[in-house]
């Protein structure tokens, strides 16, 4: 029969393998959550970092902000307006704690502000740029047209994590564009009224170029030559007269164009071109 038990030698040798086992266990342990935290101190100074470059560059922002002779907002995500630019606040009126949230909405044209909440909404839904031209009251009282913007940012996920806009104020500019708008419209139906006195003018009239040739010829005096008013366009006028009429007619109207002379009361004797023969005066 084989022996089983250990010796004393045996045995010591067996609980010093297992403590340097345990040992090992320990160290790797030790190691692991050693390891573990400096992970976690590392990731919360990153988090710090990230935090104090944020409000670091949130402040610069704002500084910059508070420079700008335009509304400028920051919005959080959703849309909730957490902060106005000094000369925006004053532009408005308004005081900070009136102004976030949605409490700017209240300086919106009543016409406008259902408007401007549904596109401005519709916006935060679709993370689309905002862009919309609406009335904005100012200290004053008085609403002045505004075109207002803001683009939405997105943090390292790529989700958005807030909105930065502005508001211009363009009536001056909008005010303009309409005065030009009405003075085209006036000049458009005067010239509509100067042609239609054209056309039906019982005097032949006709404009022509410095090369003497016809750029416009009304109804009458297209009769009166015996040619339509389209066989006219882009001739000359010994083209169209008579050889006669145009030996008189050229000397008269060269004077005209090239000396800015005015020729008035002459009179004259020719052949209607289309009709030879037939004498006009």
């Amino acid at each position: 029969m084989t022996d089983s038990t250990l010796s004393y030698n045996e045995l010591l040798q067996e609980n010093a393998s297992l403590r340097a086992q345990l040992a090992e266990r320990e160290t790797c342990a030790e190691h692991r959550r050693r390891a573990d935290e400096q992970a976690r101190l590392s990731e919360g100074v990153r988090r710090v970092a990230a935090e104090t470059a944020l409000r670091e560059s949130e402040a610069r922002y704002r500084t910059l902000a508070d420079t700008m002779p335009q509304v400028v907002f920051i919005a959080t995500a959703s849309g909730f307006v957490e902060y106005v630019n000094r000369p925006g606040l004053e532009y408005m009126g308004l005081r900070l704690d009136e102004a976030i949230g949605f409490g700017w909405l209240g300086a919106i044209h009543p016409e406008d502000r259902q408007l401007v909440a549904d596109h401005w909404l519709e916006c935060l839904n679709l993370g689309n740029t905002y862009e919309f031209e609406h009335r904005l009251r100012r200290a004053d009282g008085r609403y002045r047209w505004q075109l207002a913007r803001a683009v939405p940012i997105s943090g390292d996920s790529g989700t958005i994590v807030r909105w930065i806009g502005t508001s211009t104020d363009i009536h001056d500019h909008r005010q303009v564009e309409e005065e030009l708008r009405e003075s085209r419209t006036e000049a458009e139906r005067h010239a509509q009224e100067l042609d239609r006195l054209y056309q039906t003018s019982p005097a032949g009239l006709a404009f022509i170029d410095r090369e003497l040739r016809f750029i416009r010829i009304n109804q009458t005096l297209a009769n009166i030559n015996g040619f339509p008013v389209d066989a006219y366009i882009g001739r000359t006028l010994r083209e169209m007269l008579s050889p006669s009429l145009a030996d008189r007619l050229e000397p008269v109207l060269r004077r005209v164009v090239d000396e800015g002379e005015p020729a008035m009361n002459i009179e004259m004797e020719g052949e209607a071109p289309a009709e030879p023969r037939n004498f006009r005066y």
